[in-house]
């Protein structure tokens, strides 16, 4: 939080020294680096109570992952109880654009978009020669991630169908 100079740490047992600390709640915010002025608090909403998973941008983060579940409130650092975006899978890639979710990356596409498409999946079938992992976790080096926030991901991936082409593929696939 606050440029990386405070954290929020959750309570995971009440013994003298937590008890000591001033406030009261499930969560500790404290200064950084360290463990500085420790204050006791529900600075967390609820559904967060238990933690959540920081996305590529690390200021934003989903809380309560669910396998069956695939769409996300997103919360800012600054500011960890107030909602301020939805994401399609638990990683958020970039707010409202891409995410990441048990190995599969999510796009929204975009209404300006020449295309009937709302949201795709992509997931890749490397066959059985070949074993691939992929991991929810992104991790990129500082200064890839710097730049990053101009990257337009969708020039990584297949084009998008254009509405023609996706009706003449539908009727094609009917008849």
């Amino acid at each position: 939080m606050k440029n990386k100079t405070k954290a929020i740490s959750k309570i995971y047992n009440d013994n003298d020294y937590v008890n000591s600390i001033q406030g009261s709640g499930e969560q500790i915010i404290y200064d950084m680096p360290g463990f500085k002025n420790p204050e006791r608090g529900n600075y967390l909403s609820e559904e967060c109570k238990s933690g959540g998973a920081f996305g590529l941008n690390s200021s934003l983060f989903t809380c309560s992952y669910d396998s069956n579940k695939l769409e996300y409130n997103v919360y800012e650092s600054n500011n960890p109880n107030k909602i301020i975006g939805k994401s399609l899978g638990f990683r958020v890639i970039e707010l409202g654009k891409w995410a990441m979710q048990d190995g599969e990356i999510y796009r929204i596409v975009n209404k300006s978009e020449d295309t009937p498409l709302s949201r795709v999946m992509y997931k890749y079938d490397f066959g059985d020669e070949y074993e691939s992992f992929v991991y929810d976790d992104l991790y990129l080096p500082i200064s890839a991630l710097e730049k990053f926030e101009g990257v337009n991901l969708s020039e990584y991936f297949p084009e998008l169908p254009s509405k023609e082409r996706y009706e003449d593929t539908w009727i094609d696939l009917l008849y």
